[in-house]
């Protein structure tokens, strides 16, 4: 559980605070997106509300390990997104999502609970008019094939010419 300001915790039980997210993606050209109703300052970047993102997926935190994905939606009328996602250096590009929690008193920012999710860019998927941005989490990153084991023997059922676990088990400066 995340320890909150006490303000925000009472503002929260008050009814009198609203959230909001705040994405930023880690591309070439960074994006910084929220879905509020104006822009945020937060980290000295401005999230803003004119980036054609989409409805955010329902975001649930688990305290276990585990793969999971985050596909995120965007307008790209004029086909930015979609230039954008085809080059090289965007795969992989790291997704965070932070909540910001608003005063529905005087809309200030109350406080700012970062990296609520994170993860990494598997692929783009164009849309007519849009783009979807896939990402997974760095648990993907720890898939392995089904029966494979960490030894020699199944090692040289895979890759018959790869000798690596024969030096694990030499000594070193030997």
């Amino acid at each position: 559980m995340r320890n909150l300001l006490p303000a925000t915790l009472a503002a929260l039980e008050a009814g009198s605070a609203i959230i909001y997210s705040l994405v930023e993606i880690k591309t070439p050209t960074p994006i910084y997106a929220t879905d509020a109703h104006r822009k945020i300052p937060f980290g000295g970047e401005v999230y803003r509300t004119d980036t054609g993102m989409g409805k955010l997926p329902r975001i649930t935190q688990e305290f276990s390990l585990s793969a999971g994905s985050i596909s995120l939606t965007f307008s790209d009328s004029n086909d930015a997104y979609l230039a954008m996602s085809q080059l090289a250096g965007i795969y992989n590009a790291q997704l965070d999502i932070h909540l910001a929690v608003l005063s529905v008193d005087d809309d200030s920012v109350l406080e700012v609970i970062q990296s609520v999710a994170r993860g990494y860019l598997h692929k783009p998927e164009p849309l007519r008019k849009q783009v979807r941005f896939v990402f997974k989490n760095h648990m993907f990153k720890f898939d392995k094939a089904a029966g494979r084991r960490t030894n020699s023997a199944s090692q040289q059922r895979y890759y018959p010419n790869d000798m690596g676990f024969e030096n694990i088990t030499r000594e070193s400066g030997n």
